[in-house]
């Protein structure tokens, strides 16, 4: 497996080189990844996150906006028949584990947080076996930019689904409750800015366009969609929560009312 390094600020030092090493190569064994199917794993500068996706897939959509910034992308590709992805992961994440002790990871000691950091790493390799397993590349256009069509929104956020709920799955092997309580209460803050947001346009119709507020209504309805899927496939890939609803365990004190979808 291949690991480049794209850091502006400092020049990576040895001990970094190897907390780098040893964290994307657990990674990926957790998730259950197959090396042959990695290609380049690049860890940037927050600075160089978009830059160095866009450069690997042009086009390439990634979280950024007002509240957040993504901590991974996966970009698959074809090369002779199979399908190999490409990981660029910001530097910063590797932050957490700067106290870790080396040795075997032991995930229920560390504190909630380091252990989101982590599930985040194996949440990509989960992308990366996922692409792999169905050796099929999908590539539907951000409907957001363009006239409202149900049908590409739904074709669009209907492949977030599926690829969300196998990466979910196959990282699943690192969820300890501790960090699926994490996860839930995480999901729970998301979904009220989700919420929140809709109303906001609902509230002032006047100042949007038909077709701005269909794709809000919709991503709104999608955005939760995508959060409990996740959920399920946190949890029901481990058998001691594989009967769980989550949606039900959802709602203890996180109320679904009134929200899109």
């Amino acid at each position: 497996m291949q690991i480049e390094y794209d850091i502006t600020e400092f020049v990576p030092q040895p001990h970094l080189i190897e907390l780098f090493r040893r964290f994307v190569t657990a990674a990926a064994e957790r998730s259950g990844t197959n090396s042959k199917t990695v290609g380049r794993v690049v860890i940037c500068s927050v600075d160089r996150y978009g830059p160095i996706i866009a450069s690997i897939s042009p086009g390439a959509s990634y979280t950024n906006n007002e509240t957040a910034m993504g901590v991974g992308k996966t970009l698959p590709r074809r090369v002779d028949g199979t399908v190999v992805s490409d990981i660029v992961l910001r530097a910063d994440l590797f932050a957490a584990f700067g106290e870790v002790p080396d040795g075997e990871i032991s995930l229920t000691e560390w504190p909630s947080k380091v252990q989101q950091i982590f599930y985040a790493l194996c949440h990509e390799f989960g992308h990366v076996r996922d692409y792999a397993l169905r050796a099929e590349l999908h590539d539907a256009i951000d409907p957001r930019s363009g006239p409202f069509s149900i049908s590409e929104t739904a074709e669009y956020y209907g492949q977030i689904v599926l690829t969300e709920f196998a990466a979910c799955r196959h990282a699943s092997a690192v969820v300890t409750k501790a960090l699926f309580d994490f996860q839930m209460a995480d999901a729970a803050e998301r979904l009220q800015a989700t919420q929140k947001q809709a109303h906001e346009y609902q509230e002032n119709q006047n100042d949007c366009t038909r077709r701005v507020l269909c794709h809000v209504a919709c991503q709104a309805a999608w955005v939760f969609l995508v959060e409990l899927t996740k959920l399920y496939g946190d949890g029901t890939g481990r058998s001691d929560r594989g009967s769980s609803d989550i949606r039900t365990e959802f709602g203890k004190g996180n109320s679904l009312d009134g929200c899109p979808g």
